[in-house]
């Protein structure tokens, strides 16, 4: 079995009377990417800043990487991207990237600038003056550059166009397949069915489903929007969960079995058929019940 980089025992955080997160359970191992899935106020910040050492737990134990969260050595392995701005913003990138290499080492600055040429980052203007999404770029060079082992990131994608998304999951992609392990907090359920080999629903402060992302995949119902001529009429078939006409040779079918679905429409002049996967936020809400 991998060495896990993660592992939570009965983690719980308490605000007062108010549960952060409650007997949380995680073990995550060497090469495994997870995400944690759960609306605003569920627990998945308060899980990182416990990861992370930022707070300390109530009661129950994390361990990162094989050591107590917060210890030194262990950040320095670490690379955390926060959804929110953390970064000083009265300087440029570049002499930020220059500020933070000489905590991480000589080597930091290159990876940092060769990063930020790959995202198009402005480097000689100042922080403050960048738009939101390059804000962000900002914050995850500095989380990547120095090649980390773990990767934690909370709400990365927020704020960012569809580009600089689509450049945030090649580089994210790109790490996983050099052997960095991800835990990634968000509402996106979409990006994290991309990148995640696991996946864990929190809501109220504890986990409610932790599970491999193939197996969810196979439970997640598929939307379909199918035209055809008018004069064709659809049917539902069995293993179809449902067939709505809405618009003369327009149809929108749901169903699990996609195999089942194209077997039905192979003889069929079939116009156009575009598949969404709708099925996390169906997972999640009806865990949530």
């Amino acid at each position: 079995m991998a060495p896990l980089i993660i592992k939570t025992s009965r983690l719980t955080r308490m605000y007062g009377s108010i549960t952060g997160v409650s007997n949380l359970e995680i073990e995550i191992a060497e090469g495994e990417s997870f995400g944690l899935i759960g609306p605003n106020g569920a627990g998945k910040t308060t899980t990182i800043r416990l990861l992370l050492g930022f707070i300390k737990p109530t009661s129950g134990f994390a361990t990162v990487l094989g050591r107590n969260p917060g210890e030194p050595e262990i950040l320095e392995r670490i690379g955390y991207c926060p959804g929110e701005p953390a970064i000083y913003e009265h300087t440029t990138a570049d002499r930020f990237f220059q500020l933070v290499g000489r905590i991480r080492g000589d080597r930091y600055y290159a990876s940092a600038a060769a990063w930020a040429k790959r995202f198009d980052l402005p480097l000689h203007r100042r922080i403050l003056k960048l738009s939101r999404g390059n804000r962000q770029k900002v914050q995850l060079i500095c989380a990547i550059a120095h090649d980390p082992e773990l990767l934690i990131l909370d709400e990365p994608f927020s704020g960012c166009d569809p580009p600089t998304r689509q450049m945030f999951m090649e580089c994210i992609e790109q790490l996983i397949r050099g052997g960095s392990g991800v835990f990634i907090a968000s509402h996106q359920l979409h990006d994290i069915t991309r990148i995640c080999t696991r996946v864990g629903f929190i809501d109220n402060g504890k986990l409610i489903e932790d599970q491999h992302i193939n197996e969810l995949r196979r439970r997640m119902p598929h939307r379909i929007r199918i035209s055809v001529p008018p004069e064709y009429t659809l049917h539902r078939q069995p293993g179809i969960e449902s067939c709505k006409k809405i618009a003369p040779g327009e149809y929108v079918i749901v169903t699990h079995a996609i195999g089942t679905l194209l077997k039905y429409l192979a003889d069929l002049p079939v116009i156009s058929l575009d598949i969404t996967s709708g099925g996390l936020e169906h997972l999640f809400l009806s865990n949530a019940k």
